[in-house]
């Protein structure tokens, strides 16, 4: 199991994510998305190339760097999303688990 980090920030502590499995950050600090969103997403496609219903995104960083992790991980994992929100009042990450393929999740959307 891994918890792949989308971009690392040395101002926050992601600690409490590591009882999920390993952490692998995908992009440094520095990354950000300004003109070309072609590399960004070559090396999202590389390091979540086999993620699966086992690892977790922790969606922390540049928002188009996290809509690039969100979109591969859907596209190599069937649609299901794993992810770690956190509670700022437990002070912990727990799971949550999107499935834009499940039942009746278009409908809600479209309705």
């Amino acid at each position: 199991m891994s918890v792949y980090v989308v971009q690392e920030n040395p101002k926050k502590s992601v600690h409490d994510a590591r009882r999920f499995g390993e952490l692998r950050v995908i992009y440094p600090a520095d990354s950000q998305v300004v003109l070309d969103s072609d590399t960004p997403a070559a090396i999202a496609k590389a390091k979540l190339a086999t993620f699966s219903d086992e690892d977790f995104l922790l969606l922390v960083g540049d928002p188009v760097l996290i809509g690039i992790c969100c979109m591969e991980a859907s596209h190599v994992n069937g649609g299901r999303v794993p992810l770690l929100k956190w509670d700022r009042i437990e002070r912990l990450y727990y799971p949550v688990v999107v499935d834009i393929n499940k039942e009746g999740s278009r409908e809600r959307i479209a309705g």
